[in-house]
């Protein structure tokens, strides 16, 4: 692990939108991006962490709700008919058209 620590604020704590998860929303710049394109996949962690200067724990959230993707996608089903919802986060049914934005 390394001695780095997160230049992260507590604030920026967001959710990923694919699986749900809270992580540390680490301010990556595009050239950053553009460099860890060109970089292996298993090296890329620590490009991160040298480049954007943040911790090892960060760079590994960022890279996997961000980048690779490889976070398990969370799925939701409508109440009424049973039907998987595009996202989780869904408040009207494709299947059936039930809406339940009101409901809250």
């Amino acid at each position: 692990m390394s001695g780095k620590t997160s230049t992260i604020a507590e604030s920026e704590i967001t959710t990923c939108l694919r699986c749900g998860e809270s992580y540390n929303r680490a301010p990556v710049h595009l050239r950053t991006v553009m460099q860890l394109g060109r970089t292996p996949i298993e090296s890329r962690a620590v490009v991160l962490m040298e480049l954007e200067n943040i911790s090892e724990i960060d760079a590994t959230a960022w890279l996997r709700h961000n980048m690779h993707s490889t976070c398990e996608k969370m799925e939701a089903y409508c109440s009424r008919c049973g039907g998987k919802l595009p996202t989780w986060q869904a408040k009207w049914c494709v299947h059936c058209k039930y809406d339940w934005h009101q409901s809250e």
